[in-house]
């Protein structure tokens, strides 16, 4: 097998771009993610970076839920993008009754769709309630793997900014590396 048929394209072939499937960019191709993992602490912004997004109109985020949150707070559950030096380009209307059941989920930003320059981002998701929901992800579990090379503010998966309920920081705390390579797109 080679690696471009491993990695989804057939021989000769390109890999799966993200506007092969209608988005403007992804963190990772949805092929590389092995597992779910909970947003692991009520309140934290949870950050990944989406690289090299092209110019274009940003209307939505997409994730995908593989184990429903339990018992979320109504109007405490968000996710947001930001600009790569931090800064809040928009917020979703609450989540917490979408993230309430499994399933891929298109997360409309409020007052969107939105123009953005070229460069990276960065989608940052927080809940409050029991237990957050369980997002897709990459395999690694590791804060030294997943930012290997890497320092803040500019890390792959990092967390910042405590005690979030129902609106995201203008621009987000100092990063923290964190460990879940959780999978975003942006629509």
């Amino acid at each position: 097998m080679t690696a471009r048929a491993f990695y989804g394209g057939a021989s000769g072939s390109q890999p799966s771009q993200p506007s092969d499937r209608g988005y403007l960019a992804w963190t990772q191709p949805p092929y590389a993610v092995t597992a779910g993992s909970v947003i692991p602490t009520a309140g934290v912004l949870n950050l990944r970076r989406v690289r090299r997004v092209p110019a274009g109109s940003v209307s939505s985020i997409v994730a995908f839920v593989a184990v429903a949150g339990v018992t979320l707070t109504a109007g405490q559950c968000f996710a947001a993008l930001f600009t790569a030096s931090g800064t809040r380009v928009a917020q979703t209307a609450d989540q917490a009754s979408a993230w309430a059941s499994t399933g891929l989920k298109v997360m409309p930003l409020a007052g969107g769709p939105y123009p953005i320059a070229a460069g990276d981002y960065y989608v940052g998701v927080w809940f409050n309630g029991a237990t957050g929901p369980s997002l897709i992800r990459s395999g690694s579990v590791s804060s030294v793997v997943t930012n290997a090379g890497l320092t803040a503010p500019s890390l792959e998966a990092a967390t910042a900014d405590t005690g979030l309920t129902t609106t995201a920081p203008a621009s987000f705390a100092a990063q923290t590396p964190g460990v879940f390579e959780f999978w975003f797109a942006l629509a």
